[in-house]
């Protein structure tokens, strides 16, 4: 997927292209380090194993991981690459 922007300014038009290689990288990224940092947090009581994280926790592991994925992906497809 990718996009071609025409900007107009005093300079002249100026066309951007936008691809989704990068927004998808950052995505799955941000999302990894969400969901691995709400674990490590449920994990960091006394008692450490998955089997003491309540559902409560998974989801909130979830939920963070779906926010940041969407996050990530939507502001850096958002941001242009730097014209050539």
């Amino acid at each position: 997927m990718s996009t071609s922007t025409e900007r107009s300014d005093d300079t002249g038009a100026i066309t951007v292209r936008t691809t989704a290689a990068k927004a998808w990288a950052a995505a799955i990224l941000s999302a990894i380090l969400a969901f691995l940092s709400s674990i490590a947090t449920a994990l960091g009581g006394a008692e450490t194993g998955f089997a003491t994280i309540t559902a409560g926790q998974w989801i909130t592991a979830v939920i963070a991981a779906i926010v940041a994925f969407g996050s990530a992906a939507g502001l850096t497809y958002a941001v242009p690459n730097r014209p050539r």
